[in-house]
């Protein structure tokens, strides 16, 4: 997929709050991200081989909560959420080119990885 000019705000999910890919291919060129939450990834979640490029993005305010009214673990990857099923897939590549702003406003609840930016799981 490729986007240009995006524009997203205030956007929420279980898995990715913007996007949920497995094994895709997303460029975003230009877009605008700010205020999203999520209970994995709250921008998103990407697993197995997948290969995503933010281009000239500007990246605000992004994070993973932990709720206890459900029964898995979540609040992981405050901006994005890496993982990938068993040995025989490589997670993939999440890249960030020539963008405005640093992702210094992600977080997440999730036990030792606190305010983190990405959850990466093998």
């Amino acid at each position: 997929m490729t986007e240009n000019d995006a524009f997203y705000y205030e956007n929420g999910g279980s898995s990715g709050g913007i996007y949920w890919c497995d094994a895709c291919t997303l460029t975003s060129t230009n877009g605008f991200f700010q205020d999203h939450v999520a209970l994995d990834g709250s921008m998103g979640y990407f697993s197995n081989g997948f290969d995503v490029t933010f281009d000239q993005a500007s990246i605000g305010l992004a994070k993973a909560f932990y709720d206890n009214l459900t029964d898995k673990n979540n609040g992981r990857g405050g901006g994005y959420f890496i993982t990938a099923s068993g040995a025989t897939h490589d997670r993939g590549d999440l890249s960030f080119t020539n963008c405005d702003t640093a992702p210094a406003t992600w977080s997440s609840s999730f036990g030792a990885d606190d305010y983190t930016i990405t959850h990466i799981e093998a």
